[in-house]
């Protein structure tokens, strides 16, 4: 009888999937109770609008700053690419916001102790809502999405 009831477990369990993970998962993850980022959103409604359209950032960035955060530009510049004030470190590692040089700069306090300025450069901080959206798009693997 104990096997038979091992057996029924076993064959149970190889049929079971496991949790599914739908959208009540995904938006508990989500910083501001439900709406998850894309990367073009993050592009046109963040990035865009504070850093793109300043001095550094724009189609075609000074030597000082080379990195343009236009919307066909942008992923191929920040995801996997070596920070150029910090060639040891990437601008985003996908699944790690702590270590994605794109993050260090946009928080003053990481920035400060990592011996560098805070972006964007002479304008307001980003909120903590939107700095928490890039880190979590940044969680899911920064897709290209």
């Amino acid at each position: 009888m104990r096997a038979l009831t091992v057996m029924a477990g076993v064959v149970l369990a190889g049929c079971w999937k496991g949790p599914e993970v739908g959208e009540e998962h995904m938006q508990m993850l989500s910083p501001d109770g439900g709406r998850q980022m894309a990367f073009h959103e993050i592009v046109d409604e963040i990035l865009g609008e504070s850093c793109a359209t300043s001095f550094c950032h724009k189609p075609d960035p000074p030597p000082a700053a080379p990195m343009s955060l236009e919307p066909d530009k942008a992923y191929a510049q920040i995801v996997d690419v070596a920070a150029s004030q910090k060639p040891a470190m990437k601008r985003v590692v996908p699944g790690d916001p702590a270590n994605s040089w794109l993050v260090i700069k946009l928080r003053a306090e990481s920035a400060s102790a990592h011996g560098t300025t805070r972006m964007p450069l002479n304008k307001p901080q980003l909120t903590e809502e939107q700095i928490d959206q890039i880190e979590q798009w940044i969680l899911r693997g920064a897709p290209n999405d």
